[in-house]
């Protein structure tokens, strides 16, 4: 798969995205790939489709007619199977951990609640329909980018708790100290209770679930982008996995896959920021 991948230019938009990426092709024969449970969240938009969501599969037939919608890829804890077929022109904004919800009025946990689902948060806006036709009738990706850094920038509403959900965030992640969850918040001088809503709230999942996840992407980045670690079993303490079988069973329920069968089949895109396990 060819991305195009971009960094965004606004300053103040790069504390909440990632990059954005570009797709546009046309599949003769589907493509397929698994991809697996993530903090950022990527919200793609699409000239036109067809979809067809399931349990734990989403397949996107994509359209020459102009026909824009949405997805957003929101909480799932286990790996789900993408399918693209058709005429694909889309563009990707992957989100930085709980971001999307600067950008929405509704909390991510109320509209991100399955794996991938059809996303209406922005069309009530104003220059919503405005930007879509003026994003998809822009002849090269610096003016898109341009004109959906200008859209992004309109809508942004920084929430009075997201400086609080950053702190809560980056403690959850740190492998080193790697706190209790009660400890995290009483290190945040909060209830664990009042922790556990607000991890809730921008992420949609438990602080437990969030620590599971944030290990897993800690051993991936450790293994495939820092290449430190060849011996498995010394991956797994690096990333504070207290025994080779309790590493084993993390990475078979996030990636129905056993670390060693994992490791062998995935391949990593733009600069190495995504990870999929080939079809």
């Amino acid at each position: 798969m060819n991305f195009l991948h971009y960094q965004p230019r606004s300053e103040v938009l790069k504390e909440f995205i990632d990059f954005f990426y570009f797709l546009t092709t046309d599949y003769e024969e589907p493509v397929q790939f698994y991809a697996f449970p993530h903090f950022n969240k990527p919200l793609n938009i699409h000239r036109g489709f067809e979809h067809e969501i399931t349990e734990k599969e989403i397949s996107v037939k994509g359209l020459q007619t102009y026909r824009p919608q949405i997805l957003l890829q929101g909480v799932y804890t286990a790996p789900i199977l993408v399918r693209f077929s058709g005429s694909i022109a889309k563009v990707t904004i992957i989100f930085k951990d709980g971001a999307l919800n600067n950008f929405i009025q509704d909390d991510f946990s109320d509209i991100g609640s399955s794996h991938t689902q059809v996303f209406d948060a922005w069309q009530e806006h104003p220059g919503y329909d405005t930007f879509m036709d003026e994003f998809f009738r822009a002849e090269d990706h610096i003016t898109q980018l341009a004109l959906l850094e200008a859209f992004l920038l309109s809508i942004l509403e920084i929430r009075a708790d997201w400086p609080l959900y950053r702190q809560a965030s980056a403690l959850l992640k740190d492998m080193d100290d790697q706190l209790k969850i009660s400890a995290v918040a009483q290190q945040l001088f909060i209830a664990e209770r009042t922790l556990y809503r607000l991890i809730y709230k921008y992420n949609g999942i438990s602080p437990h679930n969030f620590r599971k996840i944030a290990q897993f992407r800690h051993s991936l980045e450790t293994k495939l982008v820092a290449a430190n670690f060849k011996n498995l079993t010394d991956l797994a303490y690096n990333s504070n996995y207290y025994d080779a079988s309790y590493f084993n069973k993390i990475y078979k329920s996030l990636t129905s896959k056993s670390p060693k069968a994992f490791f062998k089949n995935v391949d990593t895109y733009c600069n190495q920021k995504m990870v999929f396990e080939r079809q």
